[in-house]
């Protein structure tokens, strides 16, 4: 075992429950990262990446629903399909 221990340098802005350690939190480490603490898990961001993950989540959606309306279209496509081979079969 160690003896090597090491200081603490973040700074707290905000917690939900003072004294409890897994109620969700937000610091700042020395380096300027922000970090957002929820139930023991920690995400440590430059505040420029924090920023640039409402751009990134928009541009997800927006290819979600691409994806969704083209799904849509495809399964039109196929019950047609199925109903002209159905109707031939008959």
């Amino acid at each position: 075992m160690s003896d090597t221990s090491c200081k603490n340098t973040d700074k707290e802005l905000w917690q939900e429950k003072e004294d409890d350690y897994y109620s969700p939190r937000i610091s700042v480490t020395e380096q300027g990262k922000i970090q957002l603490h929820v139930g023991g898990a920690v995400v440590s961001k430059d505040i420029r990446e924090w920023v640039g993950l409402d751009k990134r989540i928009k541009s997800l959606e927006a290819e979600r629903d691409t994806w969704k309306a083209n799904y849509i279209g495809l399964c039109e496509v196929l019950k047609s399909v199925v109903k002209t081979a159905e109707k031939e079969l008959k």
